[in-house]
């Protein structure tokens, strides 16, 4: 089961309903009016947990790692990973 998001046409009230991703596009009941609702799309709900990469100059990054602002080692024998 997924939650959706859905508007009602009538009164406007959003609400949540959870449904098969099956019937996701299907039109839901707004609980305050009974009136049917329209699907509003929104942002998916995505947590990304741990913590950040450390490098050895101290700098966190999340998600990817900082060009180095020296050679790393790989460059001298031509396989530098920033090229």
């Amino acid at each position: 089961m997924a939650r959706y998001v859905y508007s009602c046409t009538a009164c406007g009230q959003r609400f949540e309903v959870d449904k098969p991703m099956t019937a996701a596009s299907e039109p839901s009941a707004c609980p305050q009016c009974q009136a049917p609702g329209r699907r509003v799309f929104t942002a998916p709900g995505i947590t990304i947990k741990g913590s950040p990469i450390k490098f050895s100059g101290g700098e966190e990054v999340e998600g990817g790692s900082p060009e180095p602002e020296s050679g790393c080692g790989s460059c001298a024998n031509g396989a530098c990973p920033w090229n």
